[in-house]
């Protein structure tokens, strides 16, 4: 039988692997499986093959960005006369009707609806069965796409059944005034790098797990969003693999959003996606057992275990306590202590104005656990996801 400081010892080396298997062991191990099996596919940039399309966005209080976010698309190439664009108006608080209506004058296959304020989820649910095309692409008005993304993401659809989500890469624009360099900016960069890496090999073996707000499908298998406590883009990317289809990633395919980027900003933000995040899971909980095969290691491992972080650092700083004494023990004991210090001292400076990279990181990483926390929180008490937020 084990002795109690085996048992303790045991759950340290068990959380300080967990630590790093989402971070290290994961990606590690996708890459070495992306070197045997890579799903391949075919694009056709021949825009006369290609069919109707129908872009939806669902707005509030978006009268700055939905001209740009329009025109954007309008100007990728795509032919017009096959290209629709409907706008779901979340309750008329602002002039996004009036900017609408003249674009079209210019543009005639745009149409908008003001509907009741509800969050953005209802919005969806109202407008996308409206779409009359094959079809359709869901974006956010803060984003804009660049020449032949549309064509792009409608192509993969196309030609392999199997795939039943197309995504394009993430570039982040921070327009915060004389604020582009915090560490909720800097942060946000290097994990989108690599988020980035870890859609790009989970897609090149089958299918990724992980959205965000640009996703282009088929107008058939659409599903309404059953609450609004979900994040939009991660239940239609967890409806898809429900469907046992694919989600694909363009990793070379770049869609940019404009937003303003700071630390206080990314965990507000971080802990909507994290609540909204777990809401769905929950829905989609089946998809968690071992008979949804790669999906579900995918889930597991991109997804569960990260969320997970804060309690494995938790358990780690205890444990580390009560483990015999030992070079080793004090080892882990200073270096915690150490790095928890250093990483306040981060987030005073960053508050100060006063940034460096290390430093930036360790803010980041301290306030994404910060916000891991509050997410779960938030997910607990039930609070709704899909209200308007502006960072």
């Amino acid at each position: 039988m084990l002795s109690l400081e085996s048992i303790i010892l045991c759950l340290l080396i068990i959380n300080i692997f967990l630590v790093f298997y989402p971070f290290l062991v994961y990606p590690v191990v996708l890459y070495i499986i992306s070197l045997f099996k890579k799903q391949r596919y075919i694009i056709n940039n021949n825009s006369k093959e290609l069919p109707e399309l129908t872009v939806v966005i669902a707005a509030y209080n978006e009268e700055k960005n939905i001209t740009d976010a329009i025109l954007s698309l309008y100007k990728d190439g795509y032919d017009h006369n096959k290209l629709r664009v409907i706008v779901g108006i979340d309750g008329k608080t602002d002039n996004t009707d009036l900017e609408i209506n003249k674009l079209q004058k210019i543009y005639p296959n745009i149409e908008y609806y003001i509907l009741e304020h509800r969050g953005k989820n209802a919005v969806l649910n109202t407008i996308i069965p409206k779409v009359k095309t094959c079809y359709y692409l869901v974006m956010d008005a803060d984003m804009r796409v660049k020449e032949n993304t549309l064509v792009k993401m409608v192509a993969p659809l196309m030609y392999n059944e199997k795939i039943g989500a197309v995504l394009a890469n993430m570039e982040k624009i921070n327009i915060s005034e004389n604020d582009t360099n915090n560490a909720g900016s800097t942060g946000e960069k290097i994990y989108q790098k690599f988020e980035t890496f870890l859609r790009k090999k989970e897609s090149n073996i089958r299918t990724t797990v992980n959205a965000f707000g640009f996703i282009a499908m088929r107008r058939d298998e659409f599903l309404p969003i059953p609450n609004d406590f979900m994040c939009d883009d991660f239940f239609a990317i967890l409806k898809t693999n429900s469907m046992k289809k694919n989600v694909f990633f363009i990793d070379d395919l770049y869609v940019q959003e404009i937003s303003r980027q700071s630390l206080s900003g990314e965990v507000n933000r971080r802990q909507r996606m994290i609540a909204g995040s777990l809401a769905t899971i929950k829905y989609y909980k089946k998809l968690l057992l071992p008979n949804y095969g790669f999906t579900s290691f995918a889930l597991w491992s991109h997804k569960c275990l990260r969320y997970l972080l804060p309690l494995y650092l938790i358990i780690i700083a205890i444990t580390s306590i009560f483990i015999p004494p030992s070079i080793f023990r004090d080892f882990l004991i200073y270096f915690q202590l150490i790095f928890y210090f250093i990483s306040v001292i981060a987030v005073i400076l960053e508050k100060n104005g006063i940034r460096l990279l290390l430093f930036k990181i360790l803010s980041f990483f301290l306030m994404m656990n910060y916000s891991f926390i509050l997410g779960i929180v938030r997910f607990c008490f039930g609070r709704q996801n899909s209200s308007w937020k502006r960072n």
